[in-house]
């Protein structure tokens, strides 16, 4: 066991070495791709609402449906166990541009 400082507060179940234990990486994977589901129905939803917009607010609406369609796009990638460990910095790459 490595021995630690007596202010640190590094919790045992996230070893830094081993990673997450899986029901976390489970949990975040089914949590994301809710999330996904989600942003797919709002953005497929948002089309007849750009459509349906008048001159005033069509630009609005076409931004928030870019917006509804970037998330689940964003959500999808993170969700995908096959993606994740070949980009480990796509969370920073999309929260942080």
């Amino acid at each position: 066991m490595e021995s630690r400082l007596p202010g640190d507060r590094t919790s045992s179940s996230m070893d830094t070495v081993y990673g997450p234990p899986a029901w976390r990486d489970r949990l975040g994977a089914s949590l994301l791709s809710i999330c996904a589901v989600g942003a797919i129905v709002a953005a497929i939803s948002a089309v007849a609402t750009v459509s349906d917009a008048g001159s005033a607010t069509e630009a609005v609406e076409t931004w928030r449906m870019v917006g509804f369609a970037f998330f689940a796009g964003s959500a999808s990638i993170q969700g995908d166990r096959d993606v994740r460990p070949a980009a480990p910095g796509t969370t920073s790459v999309i929260f942080h541009t």
